[in-house]
């Protein structure tokens, strides 16, 4: 734990964390969306709108993944971070103007398009490749704990994000966004010659260990938990309140208290989950996690979530099993590709997993299939991912099982 009091190592979390809050949201362009007589765009443009962005968001997450992760593979992580860094620069400088000057939405949402899909290409390695630098350069025991840090720096600024965009108007929170991006470069700046020389003094192996090319279960797991926790970050938007608007059948009210709520309290239990990793293997936390947040989601429909404290309730229980999973799901994913490219396969592969439950959650929760307006369509992505990731870990923990077993016979 020594390991991750170092100045360096705050600087990167500062830099994750601005990353993410430099990171585009479709819930930023809703001043945009909003016509003449003050009311929300037309069904028909909406619907549009979103499918596009929707489509835009994956297609860019899915390229940055890929072409970052071979970049970060071979030009290492101090090169990808300057290429981040001027991404993410000129993707907010870019939005900061076409905030300056945008009028009416129709003439900029093509160009606010173009700038997401530039700027979402760069978040598939802004959270990951901090990481798998960390832990390539660090002992194994501090591997959670890294995985705990960079989540957390990432939640920090996505929380932000929000509450600069519920309180600002467009103008002054492009504004405010822009100058994140140029404190991030600054930040990195000033700390690249201490990140250069943690990495040679924190070596913990001489000579590098032979790569292997990952096998399909270490791919398609590192999918499944990829996909797990983007569908429990995005769990409020996009189904406990598609839950309470067209289930529960509850006028909408003021939801950024439940966001703010649930990142308080999952930020908190991650920290707890990252100590309760000193002392309980954390592949059987993740394992029992899930089963917990199963447990929870389909308890839902006991829950009177149309009271303010019940559904704080919700809130926590979901908070407190899923701090349990994601705390080290980095941890686990550079461990499945530790000695196969862990830059390319851990950004591009858990990204991937993020992408595809993004894409559904999109889908499913808005005005676009209206007609399915159901809680188990709502849930389905989740539902679909943990139960795949339960089955594959037992899969994997019956497989090393066995292999030793047969070992030991000889």
């Amino acid at each position: 734990m020594q390991f991750l009091w170092n100045r360096s190592i705050f600087c990167i979390f500062l830099i994750v964390t601005l990353q993410s809050f430099c990171a585009i949201k479709l819930v930023w362009l809703n001043p945009l969306l909003i016509n003449a007589s003050g009311e929300i765009f037309s069904l028909k443009n909406g619907t549009t709108f979103i499918c596009a962005w929707a489509v835009v968001s994956f297609f860019s997450r899915i390229m940055g993944g890929h072409t970052l992760g071979k970049y970060a593979e071979k030009k290492g992580f101090i090169a990808t971070q300057k290429f981040l860094i001027s991404g993410y620069i000129l993707t907010t400088a870019l939005f900061f103007l076409s905030c300056l000057f945008a009028d009416q939405f129709q003439s900029t949402k093509l160009l606010m398009l173009v700038i997401s899909y530039l700027n979402l290409f760069l978040g598939s390695a802004a959270l990951v490749s901090p990481a798998m630098y960390l832990m390539k350069i660090s002992k194994t025991s501090d591997h959670v704990n890294i995985s705990m840090l960079m989540i957390f720096g990432s939640g920090l600024g996505y929380v932000l994000a929000y509450a600069v965009s519920a309180e600002c108007n467009l103008q002054i929170m492009s504004a405010i966004i822009f100058g994140c991006s140029l404190l991030c470069g600054y930040i990195f700046y000033c700390a690249k010659k201490g990140i250069i020389n943690l990495e040679k003094s924190h070596t913990p192996e001489k000579q590098k260990p032979p790569q292997n090319a990952p096998n399909t279960v270490a791919k398609f797991l590192a999918v499944l938990i990829g996909g797990v926790c983007g569908a429990g970050l995005s769990h409020n938007y996009f189904f406990i309140e598609p839950y309470v608007l067209n289930v529960s059948i509850i006028n909408a009210r003021n939801f950024q208290m439940g966001y703010m709520f649930f990142y308080i309290a999952l930020g908190l239990f991650m920290m707890l989950a990252s100590r309760v990793c000193d002392f309980v293997d954390w592949s059987k936390l993740m394992f029992l996690s899930l089963i917990g947040i199963l447990l929870v989601m389909f308890s839902l429909s006991i829950y009177d979530v149309s009271k303010d404290h019940i559904y704080l309730i919700y809130q926590v229980s979901f908070a407190f099993f899923f701090a349990g999973f994601l705390t080290p799901s980095l941890a686990l994913v550079f461990s499945l590709f530790k000695n196969s490219q862990p830059f390319y396969n851990g950004i591009f592969w858990y990204s991937s997993g993020i992408s595809i439950s993004y894409l559904i959650g999109y889908f499913l929760s808005k005005d676009l299939l209206g007609i399915f307006h159901h809680y188990f369509l709502f849930v389905s992505p989740l539902v679909f991912n943990a139960v795949l990731c339960l089955a594959l870990m037992i899969a994997v923990k019956l497989s090393i099982v066995s292999t030793h077993s047969k070992a030991s016979n000889r």
